[in-house]
């Protein structure tokens, strides 16, 4: 595009009227940036962010960290005291693997789920913390690489604190769990109660589901974004980056499951490697989003630091 015809499509009359509008926007929690100041900060993010090398690393290493996690929760299901229940986990696991591959899969799932092997969970659960804290070192590895950040950590501390935030997630996620479990049982006795139609319990059960998780991933993604932040001198709980990322993933969630639940059953062959490739898609696009959200959260750090008086 030549400079000429670039700068009459700026000097417009739409164009001039639409960053006038958006300059009149101000978020709340943005510190005063207005929409046009951050979709500039935005494309200048993605222009110096190298945001695709940065989100490739993020996702290898965290689908990396996902197969020794699913085996450890494979093998402790033996050790649950429930009648039955070992049995309806390994029909439900059986249900989803593809028909070509049973014959191969099939006697793993019957061992893992319904012997106890204590070999087994031992080494997982070492595998699983290694690769839990070597995502979680990645991504504030990939922070550090900031255009905005000039403080480095020592690595020796990077991976201590990558460990305990791994600990932290851990906590989060289990927390996130039984909290569903407890709003499904509030949503059950409010049924019980008020004698509700089966679609205004789903869409109340579904939402209380939402909204814990939402709440849990602000809280984690906060975490990440003060410890992976070496110029964070203060714990902040909320942010209007931590929110943002929070909510955009979100919605990459739910549309990753509405692909799962309309059209991973197509075949089971197509099904399973088209979900396969969603997942991949999914975790690289939430590393990008976690990205992005620091990058916002620094950058209104920065703001905020400005402007602050200078009381000395």
């Amino acid at each position: 595009m030549s400079r000429g015809i670039k700068e009459r499509i700026q000097n417009s009359m739409p164009v001039r009227w639409a960053i006038k509008l958006l300059e009149n926007i101000q978020p709340p929690g943005f510190e005063g940036l207005s929409i046009y100041d951050l979709v500039l900060f935005l494309l200048r993010s993605f222009k110096e962010g190298n945001y695709s090398i940065r989100a490739a690393a993020i996702s290898f290493n965290l689908i990396l960290a996902i197969f020794p996690l699913l085996l450890v929760i494979l093998a402790l299901i033996p050790y649950l005291p429930i009648d039955g229940f070992q049995a309806s986990v390994l029909a439900e696991l059986i249900g989803v693997v593809p028909s070509d591959m049973r014959p191969f899969l099939v006697p793993t799932l019957e061992d893992l789920v319904l012997q106890k092997h204590y070999f087994v969970l031992s080494i997982g659960f070492v595998l699983t913390v290694y690769y839990a804290s070597n995502s979680i070192n990645t991504i504030l590895s990939s922070f550090n690489s900031s255009f905005q950040i000039e403080l480095k950590r020592h690595p020796i501390k990077q991976r201590l604190i990558a460990l305990s935030l791994s600990l932290v997630w851990a906590l989060l996620s289990l927390g996130a769990i039984v909290l569903i479990i407890l709003g499904e049982e509030l949503i059950q006795l409010i049924n019980n109660s008020l004698s509700l139609d089966h679609t205004a319990a789903y869409y109340l059960g579904h939402g209380i589901k939402w909204i814990i998780v939402f709440f849990m991933l602000i809280l984690g993604i906060t975490v990440l974004y003060n410890f992976g932040n070496p110029e964070v001198k203060k714990f902040k709980f909320v942010s209007a980056g931590s929110s943002l990322a929070a909510l955009v993933i979100i919605l990459a969630s739910i549309g990753f499951i509405a692909y799962a639940t309309n059209f991973g059953n197509y075949n089971e062959l197509y099904g399973s490697l088209g979900s396969l490739i969603v997942l991949l898609v999914w975790v690289n696009l939430c590393s990008r989003i976690l990205l992005i959200g620091f990058e916002l959260t620094t950058k209104i750090g920065q703001i905020k630091k400005q402007n602050a008086p200078d009381i000395s």
